[in-house]
């Protein structure tokens, strides 16, 4: 699963014009949706405060009524009937009249002719009641049906309180059309969201065409990276080759110190064009995923300690310290082979970008892994050659490595031997100061 995650992310990665069009049509559909939906919030609260005006406005007229119908508890209720069949979005009406003490009301009008006669001692009455001229207006629900409630004294003329009025504006038109404009734009989100799924489905052929696109691009600078190498790493022994068999076919030079002399240099030669082919058919077998690797739990001791003395032979040729301290190490996972592979590939490496110093060889163990470090003093490289450095065919070109022979596929090998062995390699340099290469692999379990 973590390698599907993996591929998925470089496909991503390498291929930018897909990842910008999908974010661009996750980005429109929502910003519409969003939009939409913020917009019809905004319209709610401002038809809320419409209605909480008219049901103010309404209690005001409401009250003019009551203060000269009070007396008239007939006529005040064949009133409010008759306000209710003219506005349908009034759904309580009543009035009320103070006992003695003004702790309780008696309901003298009321749309539900039931409550007629009956004392209402609601909290919110006694706010009301305290409030004098202003009342109070607050948002209640029944039901699941939103309303405005405003209470309000009743005042005489000279502006004595006689009694309480309580209107009732239901907002359930309002709330059917905003709980509908919703219900329409997720439709409509999710309706563009298809269309668009099906525009890109329909031209997934573009996106695939960008894909190799950008795959024929790179394998075009891969294709000249490998000439410029093999024009160069051919071209050097096979001249070498003929230089050497046109001298031995000349009779002067036939003798045993000068053949012996040829042939080692021919032998160094063939050896150059052979690891070129082995490098070139190794990177083959592993993008064919035909690389034989069996992983099991491997003692690394002795292994270090004899890579590193058969190592020893071309460090001391350049006078260069190879520097190992054999320690106690945990038992790992990996492949022989491809570990010894690996770790020859790194010693080589340090050696070969090395002109004077050392090159040191020390491991750190933490709960799951392995770390063998390849510390050298060599030339080092830029931040952005460190970055580039496990490309395949890259080869750091300078003044300093121009003479360094080299096909660029080593570290790419190694990087790919120690991922399919669940470990991985990693570096950290300094230009002028040298390079510290780090080979990951997983312990066994405890």
């Amino acid at each position: 699963m973590n390698d599907s995650f993996k591929k998925i992310g470089i496909f991503f990665r390498k291929n930018s014009t897909v990842s910008y069009s999908i974010f661009l049509i996750v980005c429109i559909t929502g910003i519409i949706f969003f939009n939409t939906f913020y917009s019809l919030q905004k319209f709610q609260q401002a038809n809320d405060a419409l209605l909480q005006k008219k049901a103010v406005l309404t209690e005001d007229i409401f009250q003019h009524v009551v203060s000269v119908y009070l007396q008239k508890p007939e006529e005040l209720q064949n009133i409010l009937e008759k306000i209710k069949e003219n506005d349908g979005e009034i759904v309580g009406m009543s009035v009320a009249v103070p006992d003695e003490k003004q702790e309780s009301f008696l309901v003298v009008a009321d749309l539900n002719k039931e409550n007629v006669g009956k004392n209402q001692d609601a909290v919110f009455n006694a706010m009301a009641w305290q409030a004098k001229k202003t009342g109070i207006a607050f948002l209640d629900s029944t039901d699941g049906v939103r309303f405005w409630t405003v209470v309000k004294p009743v005042l005489d003329e000279k502006e004595n309180k006689i009694a309480l009025a309580t209107f009732k504006l239901s907002l359930a038109d309002a709330d059917t059309f905003t709980n509908d404009a919703i219900k329409r734009v997720y439709l409509l989100a999710i309706f563009s969201m298809i269309l668009v799924l099906l525009l890109v489905s329909n031209h997934a052929r573009l996106f695939l065409f960008v894909a190799k696109a950008a795959h024929l691009e790179e394998v075009d600078k891969m294709k000249d990276d490998f000439i410029s190498m093999a024009s160069h790493e051919l071209r050097s022994p096979l001249t070498a080759l003929r230089g050497y068999l046109e001298l031995m076919e000349d009779e002067r030079n036939t003798g045993d110190e000068n053949r012996k002399h040829y042939l080692k240099n021919m032998s160094l030669s063939v050896g150059r064009l052979y690891n070129l082919v082995e490098d070139l058919l190794e990177v083959s077998r592993i993008e064919q995923n035909r690389l034989p690797i069996v992983i099991g739990p491997l003692e690394l001791q002795p292994v270090l300690e004899q890579l590193v003395d058969e190592m020893n032979v071309t460090a001391q040729a350049k006078n260069l310290q190879l520097i190992y301290k054999p320690t106690q190490l945990p038992i790992v996972y990996g492949d022989l082979d491809r570990v010894k592979q690996i770790v020859i590939n790194l010693i080589s490496n340090a050696i070969k970008y090395t002109k004077v110093g050392s090159v040191n060889i020390s491991t750190k163990i933490d709960d799951r892994f392995l770390f063998i470090v390849f510390a050298d003093t060599g030339i080092g490289m830029s931040p952005e050659q460190a970055k580039n450095l496990f490309g395949k065919f890259y080869r750091i070109s300078t003044e300093q490595t121009k003479d360094i022979a080299g096909t660029g596929l080593g570290l790419w090998i190694s990087l790919q031997l120690a991922n399919k062995m669940r470990g991985d390699i990693t570096v950290e340099s300094i230009e002028g100061v040298g390079s510290h290469f780090t080979l990951k692999l997983p312990l066994t379990e405890k």
